[in-house]
């Protein structure tokens, strides 16, 4: 490896390279499957381990971003439950013209995560049955995965707790409780994960920090931070300041105060913790008062961006995709997505795996 300049844990190869652009002195970078970013001032020892293997990227500054890409699928339409899948630029916001191959039935409060970058979706609920079976995104097509969520429930929240490894939390299973159980996915299989210390479904979760993460529950406001090592859950001294059920969280670097912070939306508002502060705030804007049911993507420690969602006070299912980032809640674009979106899932996916124009 090169002179060091420095070195942090970053969401996505993108942002590795936009570090590097924003560092004078950095003229090569490098990025593992550990989300670790290294900033270079000169390639005179990268890693062999990196040429021609998937286990990291290396390259100039003048490197162009990889293009990013995501799904955007099932949920409610605003009328009914839907099978409906399409693709979204990252970089335009719009959908792909090419119309993408519907899910095998319409469902709705599914989870979604990856299996080695194939997308999978899991789990839903519609017209009073619950599923535990799992379709991957293979070909542009669905296929049946040989992996099953170990109960049927809807609700269920998925996060990348390392690479290749996601944990599922809580959710509603189908005698209408709640659940405190967890599962890990990891190496296509589905096993028992730790308990939570409290049941809950539509809450959200986001990873904080390379080694913890934090979640919030949907069934009253006590939120935590969980050492992903040890599976110690330590819940914040102040809690949410209103309990949001179907709620989002992201992460994002507040630079007024310059530390990493969490923004948590809803139908009851939008709220900031700052941990340096151990505090949480209310955020207003004029743009909504509130907006439950969105569905994450988390692209960058820098900023999140928000799909769908019912707002509120209007009550209108959206199409819209909005941003947060240190300037506050933004709107991207209105009518990014092709059909209102609610209850919905929204995952990020390579752009070898699509058919988009």
């Amino acid at each position: 490896m090169g002179a060091l300049i420095s070195g942090a844990w970053a969401m996505t190869a993108n942002e590795c390279i936009d570090r590097c652009k924003s560092e004078p002195e950095c003229h090569f970078f490098n990025y593992n499957n550990d989300k670790y970013c290294a900033l270079l001032k000169d390639c005179s020892a990268i890693d062999s381990r990196c040429i021609g293997t998937n286990d990291c990227i290396y390259g100039e500054v003048t490197c162009e971003r990889q293009h990013e890409y995501a799904m955007i699928a099932t949920g409610y339409d605003g009328v009914d439950e839907t099978d409906s899948v399409e693709i979204i630029d990252l970089d335009t916001f719009k959908s792909c013209p090419i119309q993408q191959k519907s899910f095998p039935y319409k469902v709705n409060f599914a989870t979604a995560l990856k299996n080695n970058d194939i997308a999978m979706i899991c789990g839903g609920y519609n017209n009073g049955v619950y599923y535990s079976d799992c379709y991957e995104y293979r070909n542009v097509d669905w296929a049946l995965s040989p992996a099953t969520l170990n109960t049927n429930k809807l609700c269920g929240i998925s996060v990348e707790i390392r690479p290749n490894e996601w944990i599922v939390l809580g959710g509603q299973n189908e005698e209408g409780k709640y659940l405190n159980s967890t599962e890990i996915f990891k190496n296509g299989i589905f096993t028992p994960g730790p308990k939570m210390p409290e049941s809950f479904a539509e809450g959200s979760a986001v990873m904080f920090n390379i080694t913890h993460l934090f979640v919030a529950s949907g069934a009253s406001n006590r939120n935590w931070f969980v050492d992903i090592k040890d599976w110690t859950w330590t819940e914040l001294a102040q809690r949410i300041l209103t309990a949001h059920q179907g709620s989002a969280s992201g992460i994002y670097h507040d630079y007024t105060l310059d530390q990493r912070a969490i923004a948590t939306l809803g139908y009851n508002g939008i709220q900031i913790y700052y941990p340096i502060l151990n505090s949480w705030v209310e955020y207003t804007t004029p743009l909504l008062e509130g907006l439950g049911y969105a569905r994450t993507l988390q692209l960058s420690t820098e900023y999140f961006l928000i799909t769908g969602g019912r707002e509120y006070p209007s009550r209108e299912w959206t199409k819209s995709i909005h941003r947060f980032d240190t300037n506050g809640l933004s709107l991207i674009e209105e009518n990014a997505l092709e059909h209102q979106r609610f209850n919905h899932i929204a995952i990020t996916i390579p752009e070898e795996q699509i058919n988009c124009y």
